[in-house]
């Protein structure tokens, strides 16, 4: 199971327009996942999945790369930084973000 972000105070892709530090493509915000981290910098990516849209974090390489795959969605790919996810109106929080070592 993955780890996403579920706004409380608007939709996902308000949140992502007022958070997101940059647009990236594929490559950039799947690249070197670890690295973004440890700038306190995360990748997510904003899925279309036809009847409701997600906004997962790439909180690891494996998932990651697992949305990196054309798989037929919609997909944009940002990087936020990590104190956005930590708010708790990302609807993620910095305990979640501890559990996940993010």
């Amino acid at each position: 199971m993955g780890l996403y972000v579920n706004p409380t105070d608007k939709t996902k892709e308000a949140w992502l327009i007022t958070e997101a530090k940059q647009r990236a493509t594929r490559e950039q915000a799947t690249r070197d996942v670890r690295a973004l981290i440890k700038s306190l910098l995360v990748p997510v990516v904003l899925v279309d999945n036809g009847p409701f849209t997600a906004l997962a974090v790439l909180y690891d390489q494996r998932e990651a790369d697992a949305f990196a795959r054309d798989d037929g969605r919609a997909k944009i790919f940002a990087i936020v930084p990590r104190s956005a996810l930590a708010d708790r109106a990302s609807g993620v929080g910095e305990r979640v973000l501890q559990e996940w070592d993010v």
